[in-house]
């Protein structure tokens, strides 16, 4: 799918779970118009675009939700084998704002009168053609209009759903819509029915003759809620442990070494590095750590040596420094915090040659353990867990009744429910597998209050999501495969959930065995949805009349694709050059006149919605992840096993409440009404919800090219000058409508964040953020104070703080951002290293200057007055070794980035004999 617009469309998504019941959103087609391209507009044509034939009373229903993105243009266009058009439109009214249906009829308007149009609802919309009564009827929510319409010699028609792929017919403006369960009936009875909740491909095929419907740039509603998307893959060390933030999202990725920590953020997929300040660890196995949200430190513990040790988030340290030294009896556990008594219970696990059934409970409050073999279940190890309420689900894993590491391995698919107060042992099933379908768990399962199921991530095929009943002892799947290479000697998998973004996060984790090891992160919507897999359709062929009409559909749409597509290609590109034409065309009068004044541009509907607290009540797990890092050959020295897991400490029920975030005490105060550049591109609204996906590519392009340029130039940009950055590409008359356009929905967002405006004056553009805070606005101020030494150390200090976010929108790239990253990091460079030199050059400001040397680091990997500072103050304060390893490094980097080797000696960095004044 193409990434280009997939922050776009979950970004809707979310708008659309905001107001609509998950049922409502699980399928149909999402009819891509603009904002984009339109090379990227969606179609749909029925019947595959070939004739339908009509009969005496022919009516076509269907449910539609219409968007608040650009609800303007075309839903479906009718045109007749005598090539009459019937179309169904949405347009706007003179104020240039209000939006109303009509039926359109050989280009001639017919409007339904509606004062207020329902947005992001679905709502019942049909429209009858009689060649009885030689009339058209539009019904659209209740209101209906019906014209004259002569029949005569008309026997058939073609249908098209949002860009028409007919010939002559073709228009770019279609409304931002949402359809389903399109049915075509006849006097007495239905003729086609396409529900578009499935499809093969770009294909989708009516339930009454498998009539296939073709579709070009689709964007399936179902699959949002069932395709894993890929937001970060990447090395990471032997054995690392990994922890979840269910708030924010942030995925906390631990060397076993504890000296680094790396925190992936979610929303922007940005990685920060972490380098504690003093501690260790007290885990000794890479699954003995959770997220204590409370707190907001990461805690691991140490079931053989019953120690726990807490990494503070806000002070960068552990506090505790003794290292483990016993060997880890627990491999492949899985571990929960039941939250009423504050203790870690775990479940099973290996060592020493053995699986065991142990249940361990560690209490927090005074270390204290107590174990106790649960004889009903058979000894395993990677086993998934959750607690709801007082009772401790056990699902799954491997191992066998002796526990013996010799003696033959079983996969175990069964459900238990403990009792945690009274240690009652329930066994709600067994057999939960499927027909081609092995798996074992993933650590963590997610449990659902309203459906009242768990949902775990299973290593089948490549990673599958699966919905599990107490009562039935037959799983469902809950996602697409992911289909990822799961060839390596261990396997670690985890599922997360973020009640606030609502959206499931699998953990896969590879070593190989060279003991590399590779990460991989996916996201899903939540709540997904249930699929239909067939795993045996290859051993079965396609023997039955559905599939053979299926294939034979699919051979003729590929033929008609080949042969169409020079044709397609070159009425695409000729339509790109009079797409603007067609825009302007389409607005009302007051509007088109008006092209000397940008402030007249066309208004958007487009509104952000925010996470609303009413749908709070959907639960989530005493979320416990559980190790499993599964060996690929039972005949692997079973010892080797080392589990990864991570689990977050929250109660069994999460509330969705778009204030959890501050009420857990997170101390962060671009937490509201914020729009921050350093470390990426993140916006939080005066709710304080993290809103960054509101914004489509173009729109976050012109937030940051006038926050760049504002800042320089506090007059204002001119239009002209806006176009050549974004729009360099096309005419005058396009690149003005589509600069009004969006500027009009940047008003719209901007209102959502905070009080902050658009202004138009004196014929130019100028952002002003009132109440809005921003990152790289105060830092800009700040560093020119500090350059023309007008920075006091309170400032300084708050300089220093902001700079150690990140480098300017390191994850945003467009031609002409280079520039402006290339000055940020100069100046910052420029200014730091006058600092050093001048301000804190004695030994009493070495933490500021270590702060002033990782932020030179950040923006320069081989600069010499960060080496300076670092390597002299660890040397000069008897961390020898620690400014060796510095030295290290940066030589390393040198060689890499400028292939040469570096023509210093540690001895020389640490006199200083490097720095640029000698």
């Amino acid at each position: 799918m193409n990434k280009r617009f997939i922050s776009y469309w979950r970004l809707v998504l979310l708008l659309l779970a905001t107001t609509a019941q998950a049922e409502d959103v699980n399928y149909g087609l999402f009819v891509k118009s603009f904002p984009f391209s339109d090379h990227e507009k969606t179609s749909l044509a029925l019947e595959n675009g070939n004739p339908l034939k009509l009969e005496r009373e022919t009516t076509m229903s269907f449910d539609m939700f219409l968007r608040k993105d650009n609800a303007f243009g075309v839903v479906f266009r009718i045109i007749t084998d005598t090539k009459r058009s019937i179309d169904m439109m949405f347009t706007v009214a003179n104020d240039g704002y209000t939006r109303y249906p009509m039926l359109v009829v050989d280009g001639v308007a017919y409007n339904l009168d509606r004062k207020n149009i329902v947005y992001e609802k679905w709502t019942e919309a049909s429209i009858a053609l009689s060649a009885r009564t030689n009339t058209i009827t539009l019904k659209y929510d209740g209101d209906v209009q019906s014209v004259e319409f002569d029949f005569s010699g008309i026997k058939n028609v073609r249908i098209s759903f949002g860009l028409s792929p007919f010939e002559g017919y073709g228009k770019y403006d279609i409304a931002s819509v949402n359809v389903r369960n399109i049915k075509i009936s006849g006097e007495d009875r239905i003729l086609r029915y396409w529900k578009l909740d499935s499809h093969v491909e770009n294909t989708t095929f009516d339930s009454v003759r498998k009539a296939p419907a073709l579709t070009t740039n689709p964007l399936w509603i179902r699959d949002l809620y069932t395709s894993w998307e890929n937001i970060y893959s990447g090395p990471v060390k032997e054995n690392s442990l990994f922890a979840f933030d269910s708030i924010t999202g942030n995925i906390y990725i631990l060397s076993p070494d504890s000296k680094e920590i790396t925190l992936f953020n979610t929303s922007d997929k940005t990685a920060t590095p972490i380098h504690p300040k003093r501690g260790v660890m007290a885990a000794n196995a890479p699954n003995q750590i959770l997220f204590d949200g409370i707190r907001n430190c990461l805690l691991t513990y140490n079931l053989d040596e019953k120690t726990v040790s807490r990494f503070n988030l806000d002070t960068e340290t552990w506090d505790n420094d003794v290292a483990p030294v016993k060997e880890h009896s627990y491999w492949n556990n899985s571990a929960s915090y039941y939250h009423r008594d504050s203790s870690i219970v775990s479940f099973g696990g290996y060592g020493f040659f053995k699986y065991n059934n142990e249940l361990v409970r560690f209490d927090l409050r005074n270390n204290s353990i107590t174990k106790s073999n649960v004889a009903e279940i058979d000894p395993r190890l990677s086993a998934a867990t959750a607690i709801v309420g007082d009772s401790l689900y056990i699902f799954g894993g491997r191992g066998n009744a002796s526990g013996h590491q010799e003696l033959p391995l079983q996969y175990y698919y069964d459900l238990y429910a403990v009792n945690l107060p009274t240690g009652k042992i329930d066994r709600l099933w067994d057999n939960g597998y499927m027909e081609n379908f092995s798996y074992i768990p993933g650590e963590n399962m997610i449990f659902d209050e309203k459906e009242n199921c768990f949902y775990v991530l299973t290593t089948g095929h490549g990673g599958t999501l699966l919905k599990l009943k107490k009562d039935s002892p037959v799983p469902t799947f809950a996602s697409y495969p992911i289909y990822e290479d799961l060839t390596a000697h261990f396997i670690y998998m985890n599922l997360y959930f973020s009640p606030v973004q609502k959206k499931l996060y699998a953990l896969i984790n590879m070593i190989m065995t060279d003991k590399s090891a590779q990460l991989l992160i996916y996201s899903l919507d939540y709540p997904p949805a249930d699929v239909t897999l067939d795993f045996n359709a290859d051993a079965k062929g396609s023997s039955n009349i559905s599939d053979f009409i299926i294939w034979i559909a699919l051979a003729v749409v590929l033929l008609l694709l080949l042969s169409g597509g020079a044709y397609y290609y070159f009425f695409k590109v000729r339509a790109l050059t009079v797409a603007a034409s067609a825009d302007a065309d389409s607005l009302s009068a007051s509007d088109a006149s008006d092209s000397t004044s940008d402030d007249s541009a066309l208004a958007s509907d487009a509104s952000a919605s925010t996470l609303d607290a009413s749908l709070s009540t959907s639960p989530l797990p005493g979320s416990s992840p559980q190790a499993d890092l599964m060996s690929q050959s039972d005949s692997m020295p079973k010892s080797d096993l080392t589990p990864l897991p991570d689990l977050p400490i929250l109660p069994d029920i999460i509330v969705l409440n778009p204030n959890a975030v501050s009420e857990r005490g997170i101390k962060n105060e671009f937490l509201k009404s914020s729009i921050c550049f350093l470390g990426g591109f993140n916006v939080t609204d005066k709710d304080e919800n993290n809103v960054t996906g509101l914004f489509s590519r173009t729109l976050k392009f012109i937030l940051v090219l006038m926050l760049l340029l504002t800042e320089k130039e506090e007059k204002g940009l001119s239009g002209k000058r806006i176009n050549r950055y974004l729009w360099s590409g096309r005419n005058d008359s396009t690149a003005q409508n589509s600069r009004n356009v969006y500027m009009n929905k940047l008003r719209e967002l901007l209102r959502v964040v905070g009080d902050g405006e658009i202004i138009y004056k004196s014929s130019l553009w100028k952002i002003q953020l009132n109440s809005i805070k921003c990152d790289y606005i105060e830092v800009m101020r700040l560093l020119m104070k500090t350059q023309d030494n007008e920075a006091s150390i309170s400032e300084i200090n708050r300089l220093l703080k902001l700079l150690s976010g990140g480098v300017l929108l390191p994850n945003t790239e467009a031609d002409w951002l280079d520039g402006f990253k290339s000055d940020f990091s100069n100046l910052t460079i420029d200014v730091l290293t006058k600092l050093s030199k001048v301000m804190f050059s004695n030994s009493a400001h070495n933490d500021i200057k270590l702060k002033i040397a990782d932020i030179l680091f950040l923006h320069d990997v081989v600069n010499e007055e960060a080496l300076y500072l670092k390597c002299s103050i660890f040397f000069n304060t008897g961390k020898k070794g620690l400014s060796k390893t510095v030295y290290d490094n940066f030589c390393k980097e040198y060689v890499s980035l400028l292939g040469t080797k570096y023509k210093y000696s540690l001895d020389d960095v640490i006199s200083g004999n490097n720095r640029e004044e000698n």
